[in-house]
C-alpha cells in the first residue's frame, strides 16, 4: 500500500467494530456488544486507524472520546450500517420455512415466558424460539433479537410496531415461618431484602425501604436470588404475584400497591413483522397474557385494553 487515499482498502468489518466503540463509549462494553475479545475489538480499531492514517478516539481512563475525524467517520457510518441491517431484515422476512425467533425480556417477564415454553412451542411449528433474559435494551433495528417485551417506558427505535399485552403486578412477600416469629402488623419493622445497591435508584426499592421501616441487611440484584432469599426466611421482598403467589411458603402481606406494576409491552421490528414465524410467536405472547391476566395481576384481572394495537414507537 502506498499510503495515497485512493489506494485505502477500508474493510467494513473494522468500521462497523469501530460504530459500536463510538456508540458504547467504551472499548471493553463493546466488545461485550459484539461478542468479540477486548484484545481483538482493539487491534481491528488500530487496523481501521493505520489504513485511514489517523486516530478515530483518544484513550481516557474511564472510556474513549473520539477525534473530530472519528465523529466524521461515525456519522458517515452510521447510516450505511442501518441501511446493511435493513436489507438484511427484508432478506429474512422473504424467506419461507422455519425461524429462529429471539425473544428478549427483562428477568421477571422472562421466567413468566418461560413457565410456558411448551405453549408456545406447540403453538409455533414455524418457529425456533430463543429466550433472552436481560436488562440491556437490544436492537430490533440491529437484528440482535426479533421480538422485545419490555415494561412500563417504550423507547423510540424508529419502525418499530408496539403492542400492549399485559401488565404485571408486584407486592411484598415473606416467607411464612418468618412471619410466625415477626408477626406480620404493617407497622412493624421487617427485614429487608433490598432490590438494588442504592436505594434511590428505583421507585420499587424506596417503596420496600419505606414499608420495611428500616434499610434492608441484605440486597440481591436478579430476581431469582431474592425468590430464594426470602423463601429461606431471610425477610421481606418484592416479587411479581405471578411468582409469590404461587410458592406455597411465601405470604402476600399487602395488595400489590398500584404504584408498583408495570404495563408488558411487546415490540416488532416493521420490516421482520412480516415473516410467518414472527407473526406466530407474537400472537401465541398475546394470547398467553392475555389468557394469564388475572395470574399476572390478580387484583384487577385481565388488564383494560391489553392485546390492542399501539402503532409504532414515537
Amino acid at each position: 500500500m502506498s499510503g495515497r487515499p485512493d489506494d485505502t482498502r477500508i474493510r467494513w468489518d473494522d468500521v462497523r467494530i469501530f460504530l459500536e466503540i463510538a456508540r458504547a463509549g467504551s472499548l471493553t462494553e463493546a466488545a461485550r456488544r459484539l461478542r468479540l475479545g477486548v484484545a481483538t475489538a482493539g487491534r481491528r480499531l488500530r487496523r481501521l486507524e493505520a489504513e485511514l492514517g489517523a486516530p478515530l478516539v483518544d484513550r481516557l481512563p474511564a472510556g474513549i472520546a473520539l477525534t473530530p475525524l472519528g465523529q466524521e467517520v461515525a456519522a458517515a457510518a452510521d447510516p450505511m450500517d442501518a441501511g446493511a441491517h435493513a436489507m438484511l431484515r427484508r432478506v429474512e422476512a422473504a424467506r419461507s420455512g422455519p425461524a429462529a425467533v429471539r425473544i428478549t425480556a427483562t428477568a421477571a417477564v422472562s421466567l413468566f415466558v418461560a413457565a410456558h415454553l411448551r405453549t408456545l412451542i406447540k403453538a409455533c411449528p414455524d418457529a425456533e424460539i430463543s429466550l433472552i433474559s436481560t436488562r440491556a435494551r437490544l436492537s430490533l433495528a440491529q437484528r440482535e433479537a426479533e421480538i422485545a417485551l419490555r415494561m412500563r417506558r417504550v423507547p423510540s427505535e424508529g419502525d418499530i410496531l408496539v403492542r400492549r399485552i399485559g401488565r404485571v403486578a408486584v407486592a411484598p412477600y415473606a416467607a411464612r415461618a418468618y412471619l410466625e416469629t415477626h408477626g406480620t402488623a404493617p407497622d412493624r419493622p421487617h427485614d429487608a431484602i433490598g432490590v438494588r445497591d442504592d436505594p434511590s435508584s428505583s421507585q420499587t426499592a424506596q417503596w420496600l425501604e419505606r414499608f420495611a421501616g428500616r434499610r434492608p441487611r441484605v440486597r440481591a440484584s436478579e430476581l431469582f436470588l431474592r425468590h430464594r432469599a426470602a423463601a429461606d426466611g431471610l425477610g421481606v421482598t418484592l416479587l411479581p404475584c405471578f411468582l409469590g403467589d404461587e410458592d406455597a411458603r411465601l405470604a402476600r402481606l399487602v395488595p400489590p400497591p398500584a404504584e408498583l406494576g408495570e404495563d408488558v409491552f411487546m415490540m416488532i421490528h416493521k420490516d421482520t413483522s412480516r415473516r410467518p414465524a414472527i407473526r406466530q410467536v407474537a400472537e401465541a405472547l398475546r394470547a398467553l397474557f392475555a389468557r394469564q391476566a388475572a395470574r399476572l395481576d390478580p387484583e384487577k384481572g385481565p388488564a383494560k385494553g391489553a392485546g390492542k394495537s399501539g402503532g409504532k414507537a414515537r
